[in-house]
């Protein structure tokens, strides 16, 4: 997962097998856990989550439940990753390292607070109660129902009964009663199927037989007269889809939408977007398909979503016009363990630009002393030089052996000034440029503080460090 949304670490040390009989068990694990990791590498989490799972119950060991906490949390499920992560800590116990425990333990209070709670009270009794279409027990439950927060479809369903639903909007560490009565269906009404209608697209109209029964998207299964029935799908702007699918009496049939854009939109139902999010990378999907900037869509609402490895997910439902370019601003949220590494490689940058610079201006200062200091030479040099002329020219006897030595002293001088300059210059441009490179480095590297105000807000995701140790 992150550039992955997982950087993936795997130690896998199996001791020794004492006989077939463990030895057979404990290769079986790792080929599940090998399998999960290289699942986790191709961003296919529920599938990973399986064969960590398999693997834990062939050798049930408590780092594995690490592991598929750390998926669970990624995926924005924070109920399960609270699960994994709770049975990590019991069944590690003082086997964790410290350092893991406190992660453990940190994560954990992270996920506790994205989730509610739900009293659900149902009559009559016996009905069978189901959150987001999974089922949680038979009423009266013995406890109250955790949930993500956000939106959820509560039901209750009883042979004999109408089927009560119930819309939630969940609050992170909230607590809240959901009433549900079923009321008793006369005999002809229990000849009713129910049909569930799956589509990504909203605002589409759902017909049965002729007639626009709904649009999508749908809360809850509709009840449906059982037999063959036509169910068509339409909305200005798509390709239509119909399909005859037979309902029984008591049971829940499914269909798909499978509504299409039509290519090109018409011009009276055309519609522009543009979504900017705030991470390069970012993939921006329409409805469930990738969004292509260039291509208009067509009028009325559409579910956005933007996604990138290391953020959590944005989302939001947008109304578009005919004729209207609405620009979106997706400001993404990375999730706990990207920032931290992002704001270290920051702060690496920083330092690197700051000893740029203070190398730079080091080096800068040392060759202004030396060109100083060798200023000073070169004017001994000078002045020798007009004594030496002055010498030779001087009437009367001159000791020619003793200016020649003095004159190549002189030239020895001379020669090593142009050394020293030639250095002094160089000490010069290699700090102006260690200067301009750790200006640079600073101007356009990362800034430590980009995420300051963002982290830690919305469903968060998680980096997976896999790790086995049977």
């Amino acid at each position: 997962m992150h550039g992955r949304l997982v950087a993936c670490s795997l130690s896998l040390a199996l001791a020794a097998a004492t006989g077939l009989a463990w030895a057979e068990p404990k290769a079986e694990a790792r080929e599940h856990f090998d399998r999960a990791m290289a699942l986790v590498d191709q961003g296919a989490l529920e599938q990973a989550i399986v064969e960590f799972r398999r693997a834990y119950d062939l050798m049930p060991h408590y780092t594995v439940l690490f592991n598929i906490g750390q998926a669970y949390v990624a995926l924005g499920r924070p109920v399960e990753a609270v699960d994994a992560y709770t049975r990590y800590l019991e069944e590690g116990a003082e086997r964790a390292t410290k350092a893991r425990r406190a992660e453990v333990e940190s994560e954990l209070l992270r996920q506790k607070a994205k989730i509610g709670e739900i009293t659900v009270r149902v009559e009559p009794p016996g009905a069978r109660v189901s959150v987001d279409g999974e089922d949680v027990g038979q009423a009266p439950l013995g406890q109250p129902v955790r949930l993500a927060e956000g939106s959820h479809t509560i039901e209750a369903s009883l042979a004999g009964h109408d089927p009560a639903t119930s819309q939630v909007s969940v609050v992170g560490q909230g607590q809240q009663t959901v009433e549900l009565v079923l009321r008793p269906v006369s005999a002809a009404a229990q000849a009713e199927g129910l049909l569930r209608v799956d589509c990504p697209v909203p605002d589409v109209s759902v017909s049965i037989d002729g007639t626009v029964v709904a649009r999508t998207p749908l809360a809850a299964p509709r009840p449906v007269a059982a037999g063959t029935r036509r169910v068509s799908f339409s909305r200005p702007g798509y390709v239509s889809h119909e399909q005859t699918v037979t309902l029984v009496p008591g049971g829940t049939t499914a269909v798909n939408c499978g509504v299409a854009r039509v290519a090109p939109v018409p011009r009276e139902h055309a519609a522009g977007l543009m979504v900017r999010p705030s991470e390069s990378g970012a993939r921006v999907e329409v409805d469930g398909t990738v969004w292509r900037p260039s291509e208009p869509l067509p009028s009325g609402p559409h579910w956005i979503t933007v996604t990138r490895v290391g953020f959590e997910r944005w989302q939001s439902e947008v109304e578009l016009r005919p004729g209207i370019t609405v620009d979106l601003v997706a400001t993404l949220v990375p999730e706990a363990e990207y920032r931290s590494e992002y704001e270290a490689r920051a702060r690496r940058q920083r330092v690197w630009a700051l000893a740029g610079a203070g190398g730079g201006v080091a080096l800068g200062v040392a060759a202004l002393g030396v060109y100083l200091w060798n200023d000073n030479r070169y004017d001994r040099w000078s002045d020798e030089h007009d004594a030496l002329e002055g010498a030779r020219s001087a009437s009367g006897s001159v000791d020619f052996d003793a200016l020649d030595r003095r004159r190549a002293e002189n030239d020895d001088l001379l020669d090593a000034i142009h050394t020293v300059d030639a250095v002094t210059v160089a000490m010069g441009v290699t700090g102006g440029v260690l200067l301009a490179t750790g200006a640079v480095l600073h101007l356009t590297g990362d800034d430590p503080n980009r995420y300051e105000v963002t982290a830690g807000a919305g469903p968060g995701s998680a980096r997976i460090a896999a790790h086995l140790d049977f």
